[in-house]
């Protein structure tokens, strides 16, 4: 099978940067290149590094910096980049509000962490339920916000983001990220997944889930290009359709969804021969609850069987994905249990007993 390799040799030690800096240098070194994109609407590294950074400079005038969350409350679209990458660049803590959110759970969401500032669009401003937050409008932010200003240097211990849980089995709780942690993790998973910049990753999750990020962040660190599925949603029946419209290379699926697209891809096989040119997908990674063997068996039927499959887990709280496995195509697992496999680059794991030894 074809492996995604992992570099054998780390590079020598240099001081760590953090994760909006290595983008911000991805776009010094090739601004024109496209950064995201989400239907007709794309923006290259060097707009969003601008964009950004307009926002960034109107945070801190507001008293953003280390340890003060801000909440992002944008549809899935490339303001939710800018969003994002603005709030690290301002030394503050993401902190994403869902739009499909029920008032309800927004309204707890920005008490409990106590959101000074909420950044958003005019649009959107009246879908938010009463608060005290300060409100920052993406769409008036001008050039003279701070375009061209730096970045200072930012505290690589102090808070990147913070993801709450879904609160199904009690009240919601925060887990909070730290900038070292976020951007180990990223240059873990852009090894990992062998990301370039001639890659498309296709961001799928909900900005409210910590796989959200992973989709992001890693493939900007590594100049390739994030493809925003948008909030339209897409059936598993044109997922493969969209994919190859797209020139997706990479793409990350919920282990429910993964299987309705197994299960079309396998109904379509036959007609596989005709698509080989146009398809450019060379990696799918799924994860979150365990990778059902019947899924697994559909997949192996249809004409992606033959690109790498990686299963991922890891909880919130050890900062999204902990390990990967590459399943082998055309063998059952063993057990009847796909494995979760080993940790990425620069983590460990410690399989425990039910006495904790």
């Amino acid at each position: 099978m074809m492996e995604i390799p992992i570099p054998r040799h780390t590079p020598p030690a240099r001081r760590t940067r953090a994760v909006h800096e290595l983008i911000a240098r991805r776009a010094a070194r090739d601004p024109e290149a496209v950064a995201v994109s989400c239907g007709d609407e794309s923006l290259t590294y060097g707009e969003l590094l601008r964009r950004s950074r307009r926002l960034a400079r109107r945070l801190r005038g507001l008293g953003v910096g280390p340890e003060v969350p801000v909440g992002l409350f944008v549809e899935r679209s490339p303001a939710a980049l800018v969003g994002l990458l603005g709030i690290l660049e301002a030394g503050g803590v993401y902190l994403p509000l869902d739009t499909a959110h029920p008032g309800e759970r927004l309204a707890f969401l920005i008490d409990d962490a106590r959101l000074p500032v909420i950044v958003t669009r005019s649009g959107l401003i009246d879908a938010l339920p009463p608060h005290r937050a300060r409100l920052v409008d993406l769409e008036t932010l001008e050039p003279q916000d701070g375009a061209d200003e730096r970045p200072a240097n930012t505290l690589l211990d102090s808070l990147a983001y913070v993801i709450y849980t879904s609160g199904s089995t009690g009240r919601p709780k925060g887990t909070a990220v730290s900038h070292r942690a976020i951007v180990r993790h990223c240059l873990g998973v852009a090894r990992r997944l062998g990301l370039t910049p001639a890659d498309r990753v296709l961001q799928f999750y909900g900005l409210s889930f910590d796989l959200s990020i992973e989709q992001m962040l890693p493939p900007l660190v590594a100049g390739a290009r994030v493809v925003l599925r948008g909030d339209e949603g897409w059936s598993a029946a044109e997922f493969g359709r969209r994919a190859r419209e797209l020139g997706l290379t990479v793409a990350s699926l919920p282990p429910a969804y993964f299987g309705e697209v197994a299960r079309e891809m396998a109904r379509e096989e036959a007609g596989a021969a005709e698509r080989d040119e146009e398809d450019r997908l060379r990696l799918v990674t799924t994860g979150g609850e365990r990778l059902d063997l019947d899924r697994l068996a559909l997949w192996r039927r249809g004409p992606w069987r033959a690109v790498p499959l990686l299963n991922g887990y890891g909880p919130t709280e050890a900062t999204i994905t902990a390990t990967f496995h590459q399943v082998p195509p055309g063998r059952e697992a063993a057990g009847g249990r796909v494995p979760i496999g080993r940790p990425l680059p620069g983590r460990t794991a410690h399989p425990l007993d039910r006495g904790g030894h």
